[in-house]
Parts: C-alpha cells; structure tokens; sequence
C-alpha cells in the first residue's frame, strides 16, 4: 500500500540520466581545457579578483580573477580560476594566461587548468545513487509481481 515502485524505477533512471549528461559535460570541460592550455600565450590584467569556495568552509578553494587580454587583435574580458587561495594576485598584476585560437574569449591561466576533481565525484556519485536506486526499485517491482495476491 501507498508505494509506486514503478516512480521509484523511473526516478533512479532520471538520476541516472543526470549523472551521465553531467559527466558528459566534465568530459567536454575538460577536453576544452587541454585546448586552451596548448593555445597561444597573453599576458591578462587582473581586474578583479573575488575568493570562493565552491564545497564549503576551508575546501576547494579557488580565486575567481577578472581579466582583460588582448587576443587576436582584440581586447576581451573574462573570468579564470585559479585552484586554492596560494600566492593570490592583486588587481592591476598580470598574470600569464593561455586561449583558444578558435575561440579567443576562452582563456585558462598557463599551466594550471581548473579542477575538475569535485565536478567528476559529483557525477560519479549521481550516477551510483541513480543506478541503485532505480536497481532497488527494480527489485522490489519484480518482487511485488511474482508474490501471488
């Protein structure tokens, strides 16, 4: 009474579901950032730089620089990380960066690509919580229709 393993089923299935697309999108994030690592050099201008902890107090710490480049011939503006809170740089200070010459606005500071540890444990988790949630269900629909009424 009162259960729908059924919803339980399609609910792991869904879970599953978002695990694998946000894998998926670890896995473009991170081929999009080998590029930007072996694209051409710039010399960024910090403009703002902004301390975050994306996993709490303490935990994967990362600054949030806003700089400006010239690429291309042209000047753009974006966002790098830089993973923990080491050595930080002031606005004004330069830091050596890296782009994409196919996409110029994409730039990564030179030789310190951001994590992607956290992202990868986050999907890696969805997916085994999604698979076995669905499996549980699975079971317990199974079950439910072999047991004679």
């Amino acid at each position: 009474g009162g259960r729908n393993p059924l919803a339980g089923v399609v609910l792991g299935l869904s879970i599953l579901v978002l695990g694998a697309w946000w894998m998926a999108s670890v896995a473009r994030a991170g081929d999009r950032s080998s590029t930007i690592q072996q694209g051409r050099s710039a010399t960024g201008v910090i403009d703002a730089r902004r301390f975050i902890s994306p996993c709490g107090r303490n935990t994967c710490r990362q600054i949030d620089y806003s700089v400006r480049y010239i690429a291309a011939g042209r000047v753009y503006r974006g966002d790098v990380l830089a993973d923990d809170w080491d050595h930080p740089r002031r606005p004004g200070e330069t830091l050596d960066l890296v782009y994409d010459p196919a996409h110029p606005g994409r730039a990564e500071i030179r030789g310190r690509p951001p994590s992607r540890t956290l992202p990868f444990l986050g999907a890696s988790l969805c997916l085994a919580a999604g698979l076995a949630i669905a499996a549980l269900w699975a079971y317990v629909l199974i079950r439910d229709r072999r047991t004679p009424r």
